[in-house]
């Protein structure tokens, strides 16, 4: 359990120097501003002129969502690198629903490769950052090499946002006190298949960014105005970078038979099917993934 054995006061959360990368060798964290003005944070490995990786974790994950998937590409050679993009993880969190449009999502994306230097890069993006790195794809083709999608919203169809939609913004005052670590316990529950379980310490790092007042308000509003419909045939025919599609069996979110069935529109598309895995294969089942990664990556 790491920093959870330590004397810590009961129901305190972990402090940011307590969350992951802390005491991973080979793996540094910093914070970068953005054009925008806004900060990001930022974990890095591997060699400094290996060829450049971007994770991008989806909607309510961090950085800590590629734990499994740092190091191993870090290992390969590759110059890796993950960011909590803006209203997740320990990143900025703007209060204006018009943030968090998939446009303004895209933009910010973007924002992200410029302020790092990234001229060209291998591009991952899992559940909602999934359509975020597509869409980069789509906007910016010369700059995605290659082309990552795991349980990719967009790709398949997220059942149940459109309820949330129809939730009155006022009510956030009565849902985020509410908000505990019981709230991610189940929404981990609910994205994990039966390949594995997920820890104590999942939970604390998934519930750690709530000290920040605007954390869950944000959550919320990407809910509210992200784009969470499908992709067309016709926009991912423009995709035609070579991507691989990684997907869990069990994904109770993004049905694996909507991505199977998109993935004939791609290109140059190829597939892994996680047995038993559901909307975080790579959590579930790093060492395959991180093979596929690899193999991928590498080509």
């Amino acid at each position: 359990m790491g920093a959870l054995t330590a004397v810590r006061p009961l129901g305190a959360r972990l402090s940011p120097s307590e969350m992951y990368p802390a005491g991973v060798a080979g793996l540094s964290s910093r914070f970068v501003t953005l054009r925008s003005g806004l900060t990001v944070r930022v974990v890095e490995g591997g060699p400094p002129d290996g060829a450049p990786v971007l994770l991008l974790a989806g909607w309510g994950g961090s950085i800590y969502l590629y734990r499994h998937n740092l190091p191993a590409l870090a290992d390969a050679g590759f110059r890796v690198i993950a960011v909590d993009m803006k209203g997740q993880g320990l990143s900025d969190k703007p209060a204006d629903g018009s943030a968090y449009t998939s446009a303004a999502m895209t933009a910010h994306a973007l924002e992200i490769l410029d302020a790092l230097g990234l001229a060209r890069v291998r591009l991952v993006g899992q559940s909602m950052a999934g359509k975020i790195a597509a869409n980069v794809a789509l906007e910016a083709p010369a700059r995605v090499e290659r082309l990552v999608l795991i349980d990719a919203v967009g790709i398949g169809r997220v059942r149940g946002v459109s309820l949330v939609r129809h939730v009155p913004v006022k009510w956030l005052d009565v849902i985020e006190p509410f908000t505990s670590r019981v709230t991610f316990w189940a929404v981990l529950r609910r994205a994990y298949g039966s390949l594995a379980h997920f820890t104590l310490r999942d939970v604390e790092e998934y519930y750690a960014p709530t000290a920040d007042p605007n954390f869950v308000r944000a959550l919320f509003l990407l809910l509210r105005h992200f784009d969470w419909e499908m992709f067309t045939r016709e926009q991912l025919a423009r995709l035609t970078m070579p991507v691989l599609l990684v997907v869990g069996t069990e994904d109770h979110l993004v049905t694996p038979d909507q991505v199977h069935r998109m993935a004939a529109a791609l290109p140059h598309a190829e597939s892994l099917v996680v047995e038993g895995a559901g909307h975080i294969p790579n959590e579930e089942a790093p060492e395959a993934v991180n093979r596929a990664l690899v193999r991928f990556l590498s080509a």
